[in-house]
């Protein structure tokens, strides 16, 4: 068996799809955990990049970067990266470094954003 050297996560409520891939992209492990056996999963693998966290502040609001990729019919795409922060701090931000911050669409607590340079 080869190493997976990158685990995507696709973090839920309870139950969580792992996807491993090795040096290549190769497909080497893809489950579903329920969260106890979240822990146990991971502590039996050697050591490899984890993709797909979001970190939760003391506020209760979630951030970070997510590298993310998209799979239909067993087939993965390309990793992207995806921005995770609320609107109003992402406003404030843009708007410290003279940057127009609009929100496209917003749906419950996902929106879409463009960033503007002037």
């Amino acid at each position: 068996m080869q190493a997976i050297t990158t685990v995507g996560l696709d973090i839920a409520k309870s139950v969580f799809k792992v996807h491993g891939v090795d040096a290549h992209g190769a497909v080497i492990v893809r489950r579903q955990l329920r969260r106890a056996r979240l822990l146990p999963f991971f502590q039996k693998l050697p050591a490899c990049r984890l993709r797909e966290i979001a970190r939760k502040q003391e506020s209760g609001r979630y951030f970070g970067e997510m590298d993310m990729s998209f799979e239909y019919n067993d087939v993965c795409g390309e990793p992207f990266t995806v921005l995770q922060v609320d609107p109003a701090t992402l406003s404030a931000q843009a708007g410290a470094y003279k940057w127009t911050c609009d929100i496209l669409r917003q749906t419950g607590g996902h929106y879409l954003a463009r960033l503007i340079a002037h």
